[in-house]
């Protein structure tokens, strides 16, 4: 399981680790934005930003995948 730190690039992250998002990495990122804003906006309390974002956290362990050498 990789933590996952929200502020910088996932594919990156995952990269370091020696395992990729493929194509999913862009949507990650995507994903975290909307989240991330809808929650600066006001359309989310906090405890449902952090349920958010524990939601992505499992996804992005769910697609990461060992790079292949």
């Amino acid at each position: 399981m990789i933590t996952w730190l929200h502020d910088e690039d996932y594919e990156e992250q995952a990269n370091r680790l020696g395992y990729t998002l493929g194509r999913m990495g862009k949507e990650f990122k995507k994903r975290y934005e909307e989240i991330f804003h809808e929650y600066m906006y006001g359309y989310m309390t906090y405890t449902q930003y952090i349920k958010a974002l524990k939601d992505l956290e499992k996804d992005l362990n769910r697609y990461a995948e060992v790079i292949k050498k």
